[in-house]
Formats: structure tokens, sequence, C-alpha cells
């Protein structure tokens, strides 16, 4: 028998790790376990996940968590992979303590594990599978952001977004009170439009094409539930894919400039520093240290 990890007076978490993956056609992760605690949310696409004896058909909004000893089985669909958040954790611990090593903690285990092992929701813990829809979005957004910043207060401040996302979640499971409407689903849709634009320059059209509704309203509607105007947003997203070019290319700030739709390359390096404190260069070098 297995125990979700209790959120109460006493959920003081640690994150370990948070991330975003966009998985490829059929890509399957174990049958493994972990030594720490995972949630999975999916934010589109689908694919299968098995957690113990249950099956989940996994689609966008859909969050999972399973902890120390779990089996459990990824796959990614062949046709419509699905994009995930991850996030690593302990219940409790001091911010002070040693930083969390990852390798060695995942291990592959035998098929019949999954088969028959049993779960326990419990009054005060959180299910091992919720449909809570796109609302705890944001939250995982902000937690791969800060890990991925890595500052001397990340970790208290990753402490307090996690902290935030888990009461909430455990209040809408109670209460409802997050119920999925239209207009959340409208601006997800528009979020992930200016994800997958990233490399483009803004358009505002490109509300109206993803919503019903008009430009201005949209961009009403976004900035109610995101905090930040779509365009603020697109350019959030361009910075991100920036510093991925930087860090996984051998592209030079020219080709990365023309890519990002930034005009010259000396706009680039001014918008990249204006956002960073460095330049795109001094970014990749210190990025790219092994």
């Amino acid at each position: 028998m297995w125990k979700a990890a209790a959120v109460n007076d006493d959920f003081q978490p640690i994150v370990h790790y948070a991330n975003r993956l966009e998985c490829k056609p059929g890509e399957r992760f174990g049958p493994r376990i972990i030594s720490d605690y995972q949630w999975l949310f999916v934010q589109r696409g689908s694919g299968h996940v098995r957690i113990g004896g249950h099956r989940y058909r996994a689609q966008a909004g859909l969050l999972l968590c399973y902890g120390p000893g779990v089996p459990h089985e990824i796959e990614a669909d062949p046709k419509d992979p699905f994009v995930l958040f991850g996030l690593h954790f302990t219940p409790h611990g001091s911010l002070s303590s040693r930083p969390y090593d990852l390798r060695g903690t995942i291990v592959d285990v035998a098929e019949e594990k999954l088969a028959g092992f049993e779960l326990d929701d419990r009054d005060g813990m959180l299910p091992s599978g919720t449909n809570c829809g796109m609302w705890p979005l944001t939250f995982f957004e902000e937690l791969v952001e800060e890990y991925n910043r890595g500052s001397q207060m990340s970790p208290l401040l990753l402490r307090g977004i996690f902290t935030q996302l888990a009461a909430r979640l455990l209040r809408w499971i109670r209460n409802n009170e997050y119920a999925v409407s239209p207009l959340d689903r409208q601006v997800a849709q528009v979020k992930e439009r200016l994800i997958q634009q990233a490399e483009q320059a803004y358009d505002p059209v490109w509300l109206s094409l993803t919503t019903a509704y008009s430009v201005d309203y949209t961009a009403r509607l976004f900035k109610e539930r995101v905090g930040m105007a779509p365009h603020k947003y697109h350019m959030e997203m361009k910075l991100a894919a920036a510093k991925r070019l930087l860090e996984q290319t051998d592209l030079s700030s020219t080709q990365i400039a023309e890519r990002l739709s930034l005009g010259s390359v000396h706009y680039f390096c001014k918008w990249f520093k204006r956002f960073t404190g460095e330049q795109p260069l001094r970014y990749r070098e210190r990025t790219r240290i092994l």
C-alpha cells in the first residue's frame, strides 16, 4: 500500500527538478520506480500512463501524482505525442540541504511490477490522477522558469510556487472551485499558439484566429487569467527560444536574430541583454560548460 504526499500543515516541499518535455512519437519511459515524488501535467497531445494497476488516457489537463517505489510507465501517442511538465520533489525538507541528484534514483523494473500495485487516495492526499483542466499550467510554467533560473533564492521561490499550486489543487478537488470553463480552454489555446509562433514576429491577428472573440476581448481575457498581455507572453516565449538556440545549437547571433524575426544582430544583442543581464555569447559560454 502506497500513500501520496499529504498536502497539509507539514507540507514544506523541496523541488528537485522541473522541466517541460515535448515527447517524441511513441516515446516511452519505464516501467520504472523513483526515489522521490513526481507530478506530471499534460499540456497538450496524448498518450498512456500506468501507475501501478491504474491506467490513464493522458490528454491536456491531466495531472498525475506518484511517489517512491510506485511502478509507473509513460508512453506518448505515436501520432499525437504529449507535451509534459515534470516535477520531482520531496514533501518535507530543509532548504539548506544539499542539492538532490536524480542520477541513480530512477530504476527500471519488470512489467509485472505494474499489475496489482495498490494505490491509496485518501482525504488530505492527492489522487494519482486528476483531470483538472488547464488552470495549473501557469504554475508549472513558473516552476520550470524558476528552476532554470537557478538563483540563490530559487529554492525558496520554488517552494512557494509549488505550495500554492498544491493547496489550490487540493481545494479544487474538495470544492471544485476551478471548474474548467470554455474561456479557460480558449486562453490555453492562445498560449499554445504563442508558444508555437515564438520565432515569428508578434501578430495580434493570431488572437482572433485562435478564438471566436475579437482581438481586444481576447487580449483582455488573456491578461486577466495569465497576468500579462499576449504580446509580453509571446516575447517571453521568444526569449526562451533564444536561450534554447544558444544552449543547444551552434547558430551565430546573426542567424538567431534572423530566425527569431528580431531584425539586426545589434538589436538582438541589446534585447537579450536587457532581459537577461548578459550578452548572448556570454550566456552561451556560461550555459555550455560541462
